[in-house]
């Protein structure tokens, strides 16, 4: 029997960040993402040199600082 391989998770670079469909909703630029990633509100894996962020990382930066999320 043949087991299905799974699709590796997208991952996003600040570059790429702005075009994630929740980041489009509330205009999130690169600069945002880099300042919260700084301030340690965005996590994300640091392979190499550079920054990646998982779906859910984005969305849990994004909604979770909505004032108006429910908790």
């Amino acid at each position: 029997m043949k087991t299905q391989k799974e699709k590796p998770e997208r991952t996003w670079t600040f570059r790429e960040l702005p075009e994630h469909p929740v980041a489009q909703t509330y205009r999130v630029t690169e600069r945002m993402a880099r300042r919260a990633h700084q301030a340690g509100r965005l996590h994300g894996v640091k392979p190499g040199l550079t920054v990646l962020f998982t779906d859910a990382d984005i969305r849990a930066w994004i909604l979770g600082s909505r004032s108006d999320a429910d908790k």
